[in-house]
């Protein structure tokens, strides 16, 4: 009677005493960004997945729903896709842990795990080219024939935190001893399709874009000055907000979504041409690091020499 008498006092008092928190079957309680979820906490709660604002939000929504239903139906949780608002967010969502999983461009990745190195690959895609390819272009019917060529030149940029539309395009003109103060002007024009229209209007002389853009607009007028280094493809990653078991299962059902019909289809709605996805290590993207290097210094030197 005794030994019952101290435990409901022990209950009261954990009722009562501010900040107590008591687990319930079925009603987990959330913790703190960045630390690890069990599987008795996702359960009924559902997972985050994040993914950068490359195309419009409504288009991301459609392109990835499927990806939602399908990951969800295998693991047994439901899944809320979250677009960042810009490329500062999609680095804060995940760095933070606020996410448990995303999809984002190769320098995305390295950025945010330069932050947060318990970040963790799980596979990158694989379109009609195996890598990310990129193209320094000019009008087809331009005097200009090698890179060197392309001093006292405009040239039309995406963005500066985006792969081959600035930061491999950069190390591309510095092999061939073009730096971005040799050109008579460069500016950044958002998005791929922007620069290849740019070119082809006459407002710059050479513009940097992803390939598989070029070659839609390769009808236009459009020719190929220099071909970029091939890097690593966007990528899907895991947080430490996920438990590394689930982490580890949504990466088996990732890698094999080629096997199936269903998968290939779902594949085939985020990109057209995307085949697969494919085992990726962080030392993939030791070459793009390079890059990105070089492009933040010249930007915090150009910084530096416009604001003293």
């Amino acid at each position: 009677m005794l030994r019952w008498l101290l435990l409901a006092l022990m209950a009261v008092h954990l009722i009562l005493v501010p900040g107590a928190r008591v687990s319930v079957a079925g009603n987990c309680v959330a913790k703190a960004c960045g630390e690890t979820r069990t599987h008795g906490e996702t359960e009924g709660q559902g997972l985050i997945f994040g993914v950068h604002p490359f195309l419009p939000a409504a288009e991301l929504n459609q392109r990835f729903s499927p990806l939602m239903k399908y990951l969800g139906a295998r693991i047994g949780l439901p899944i809320e896709l979250k677009i960042a608002s810009d490329h500062a967010e999609a680095v804060e969502l995940c760095a933070a842990a606020k996410v448990d999983l995303a999809f984002v461009g190769p320098t995305l990745y390295v950025e945010i795990i330069q932050q947060n190195p318990r970040i963790v690959p799980l596979g990158t895609v694989r379109g009609a080219y195996p890598r990310l390819r990129g193209v320094v272009v000019v009008r087809e019917d331009s005097p200009i024939a090698k890179i060197e060529d392309l001093k006292s030149s405009r040239m039309a940029f995406v963005a500066p935190e985006t792969t081959a539309g600035f930061q491999v395009a950069l190390h591309v003109l510095a092999e061939s001893g073009v730096h971005p103060q040799d050109l008579a002007g460069y500016s950044f024009l958002g998005n791929h399709a922007n620069v290849g229209y740019a070119v082809l209007a006459g407002r710059f002389e050479a513009g940097a874009m992803k390939y598989e853009i070029f070659k839609k607009l390769q009808s236009q007028g459009l020719r190929v000055l220099a071909y970029m280094p091939e890097v690593v493809d966007q990528t899907f990653l895991a947080t430490e907000r996920l438990e590394p078991q689930l982490a580890e299962k949504v990466k088996s059902i990732l890698l094999r979504m080629d096997t199936c019909p269903e998968g290939i289809k779902v594949l085939a709605q985020l990109r057209a041409d995307f085949t697969g996805i494919y085992p990726v290590v962080d030392a993939d993207f030791d070459a793009l690091r390079l890059y990105i290097d070089y492009a933040q210094r010249f930007l915090r030197d150009n910084y530096e020499q416009q604001n003293p």
